[in-house]
């Protein structure tokens, strides 16, 4: 059920109706993240410490496995810690919610955009307060790869960084530009155009957003830490070859990619389900149903762009051969599974 905005009275009172707690100040929330981040990364390299002991697994240091994993439970760390999964982990551990919780609802101050927020038109604004600062990112990245095409030879940046910066660019532009920007404007504006009060799942469409920062910063990262030259598709076995840039630029890929597929998911449910009385299929209006098309390819396509990087982080930390033709692998395959989307 979607969650309705309190009156901003009762909202900075954080009472109002029986259905809201004491809101508590942005930097309790970010510094919980940044504890929580760090907690994920010391997880992830404990837990392959402990596996690989008692498996025998031969050396007990595997730089590839241990980047993987403290990447993934970072992220994780993150999204707890800045509150995307309160109400989830208290009715997991059976304490009592309430499901009409206005507390993580509405903005009153600037401050409220900074936090994890179920109003569609607070996400609608950060999420293309995301996008827009992606977009100066990638435009930077644009500039550095133009000035380094302005004079014959190596003028800025070594080959390797240039490949570097190339593939980072095209990937912020697509996975954290483009496609975010689309869910930001919609996220704003179609529930109030089918005359409905809020998108189905509120606390899914928190998630959403608050993944695209964190994917957004290990692809930043990844350039840094050794960079990956094998362009935004990450073809194999370009990408099969790389080391701990291509592996934060793959996982990066991923959570940018689940982010996508939970707000498509959330927009056709949206639709589907929470239109106002009358307002039948044919009578939406033309930007609903390019949202419902879009996010019905996103919902089928976007799984195996998922896959193809799936497939290729396995080959490269995991010793699979997907892609290995020395090995019985195909190459070829990696292009028909990424570009079904």
């Amino acid at each position: 059920m979607a969650t309705h905005a309190p009156s901003p009275v009762a909202y900075a009172a954080g009472h109002g109706n029986g259905h809201h707690h004491p809101a508590k100040p942005v930097s309790y929330w970010w510094k919980r993240a940044a504890w929580w981040t760090v907690g994920g990364v010391a997880f992830g390299l404990v837990l392959v410490v402990f596996l690989r002991a008692v498996f025998g697994l031969d050396p007990l240091w595997e730089e590839q496995v241990y980047v993987t994993s403290a990447a993934i439970f970072s992220v994780f760390g993150f999204l707890i810690g800045i509150g995307c999964f309160d109400w989830w982990g208290r009715w997991m551990i059976g304490r009592k919610v309430d499901y009409e919780d206005h507390s993580m609802h509405g903005a009153t101050s600037w401050r409220d955009y900074l936090r994890v927020n179920t109003d569609h038109k607070v996400i609608g604004i950060q999420y293309l307060v995301i996008v827009v600062f992606f977009l100066f990112v990638g435009g930077a990245l644009a500039e550095m790869v133009r000035g380094e095409l302005a004079q014959p030879g190596q003028t800025l940046v070594s080959p390797d960084v240039y490949n570097s910066l190339f593939s980072a660019h095209a990937a912020i532009m697509i996975f954290l530009v483009v496609i975010p920007s689309f869910a930001g404007l919609a996220n704003f504006v179609l529930p109030i155009m089918i005359g409905a009060k809020d998108m189905a799942f509120p606390r899914l469409n928190a998630l959403s957003v608050w993944m695209l920062p964190p994917a957004g910063l290990m692809i930043l990262t990844g350039m840094l830490l050794g960079g990956y030259g094998a362009g935004w598709t990450v073809y194999a076995p370009l990408a099969i070859q790389g080391g701990t840039g291509t592996t934060l630029f793959e996982i990066g890929v991923q959570f940018a990619g689940a982010s996508s597929i939970m707000t498509a998911v959330n927009f056709l449910v949206t639709i589907i389900t929470m239109r106002a009385p009358g307002m039948t299929v044919w009578r939406m209006p033309l930007l609903v149903w390019a949202n419902a098309t879009t996010s019905a390819l996103v919902v089928f396509g976007t799984p195996f762009i998922a896959g193809s990087q799936f497939m290729s982080l396995f080959d490269r930390v995991m010793g699979t051969h997907f892609f290995d033709w020395v090995h019985g692998g195909d190459v070829i395959s990696y292009q028909h599974i990424f570009w079904l989307y």
